[in-house]
């Protein structure tokens, strides 16, 4: 008799504790993050004209903060990076590294972070002198071509300055423009202005962004930015 009433005790003290187990499974399930759905991604099949920045020490060399891919490329192909001074050598790296932004939660990438491999000690580089509104660990943007066009370079604006420029650009805004088959003229924009429209950039608050691309003898947009 003590055995059969303290084994049914027991089995309601058991019980007892099964709601609090269950409740306890249900907060650690619901603390679970849930995985988030593939997002739609678009294979690189056009010519792509991005942007970015040199970030340098003593002896090392990394593109930062790329920028106008809106498709995807392949780990290991190169792209061609074109410093702004177009007295500074051209450079190929390899893509190591592709994420897919879906910065609205559309279900698809609209643009992709691109990371590219470091690069050692290169003299026009690591030992470039930047201007006085540059610190030195930036000493300059860069142009990003994908896929690599071979032989394309950056004009200066001396050798522009008598275009006339699409989509009421001024020479002030060009940051460059690429010439990709060597005729002396550009096949390929990348300019900055004031969102604001005004010519005083003291009085700027935002800057937006344009890059143009010439095809069939025809300027076209194929990439803007502006502030969100």
């Amino acid at each position: 008799f003590f055995l059969y009433l303290f084994s049914c005790g027991q089995m309601h003290h058991d019980m007892e504790e099964l709601p609090a187990q269950a409740e306890a499974v249900n907060d650690v399930m619901k603390d679970e993050p849930k995985a988030k759905p593939a997002i739609e991604t678009e294979p690189c099949t056009q010519q792509i004209v991005g942007s970015g920045i040199l970030s340098r020490t003593k002896d090392q060399n990394k593109v930062v903060n790329i920028f106008g891919f809106t498709c995807e490329p392949e780990i290991g192909e190169e792209v061609l990076i074109l410093p702004a001074d177009p007295k500074v050598e051209a450079v190929s790296l390899q893509i190591v590294g592709i994420t897919p932004r879906d910065d609205f939660e559309s279900g698809k990438a609209e643009w992709y972070e691109i990371e590219v491999q470091n690069f050692g000690y290169v003299e026009a580089y690591n030992e470039y002198q930047q201007p006085e509104t540059r610190r030195w660990e930036y000493p300059f943007d860069l142009a990003v071509l994908f896929p690599v066009i071979e032989g394309a370079k950056v004009l200066s604006h001396n050798k522009i300055k008598d275009m006339v420029f699409p989509n009421d650009l001024k020479i002030k805004d060009i940051t460059f423009a690429i010439d990709f088959n060597n005729d002396g003229l550009p096949n390929a924009l990348i300019a900055s202005f004031c969102c604001d429209d005004t010519d005083d950039p003291e009085h700027c608050e935002y800057t937006c962004g344009m890059t143009l691309l010439k095809k069939e003898g025809k300027w076209e947009v194929i990439n803007e930015s502006q502030p969100m």
